[in-house]
């Protein structure tokens, strides 16, 4: 049986009384909420309408197959973010270019490998990740993702 992770996760906020992750790093004293997005728990700011995807939720909700097209790239281009990590506070995050030759930069939070994305850059995110992809690649972790979750059996 697969870890639900989002049920795992409430239930931690549940029992500590907590229903945010920590502070929207771009408007600071706004505690995030908690939202479901296509079956995929994120934590959102209903002030700036930015979002935090832990690590691997920028895969679910793009549709893709890992979190960053070439991340040792993105990685190599990091410059100091202004922004506070809402998983670590108090922790910088680095902004990172998410792919080579777009304009979309995000910021990165190196110890939870998670990332911040403002209002706006989830729909150039999503738009990134299918033109980039390979549709066998999304359709084999699509497959794989049915199979771990019992819609599909192979005998």
């Amino acid at each position: 049986m697969p870890i639900d992770r989002e049920k795992i996760r409430e239930i931690m906020r549940q029992r500590s009384g907590r229903r945010s992750i920590g502070a929207c790093p771009v408007c600071k004293n706004t505690p995030l909420q908690s939202i479901k997005v296509e079956g995929t728990e994120q934590d959102f700011c209903d002030s700036c309408h930015g979002i935090w995807l832990d690590s691997g939720e920028a895969t679910e909700i793009a549709e893709g197959v890992k979190d960053f097209p070439d991340f040792e790239w993105s990685w190599s281009r990091r410059k100091a973010s202004v922004k506070l990590s809402p998983k670590h506070p108090g922790e910088s995050m680095w902004e990172l270019p998410y792919a080579e030759g777009e304009n979309l930069k995000v910021d990165f939070c190196e110890t939870s490998r998670g990332i911040w994305l403002d209002g706006s850059e989830i729909a150039e995110l999503e738009r990134i990740v299918a033109d980039r992809t390979d549709p066998d690649q999304r359709l084999h972790k699509m497959m794989g993702n049915m199979i771990r979750d019992g819609y599909i059996c192979l005998s």
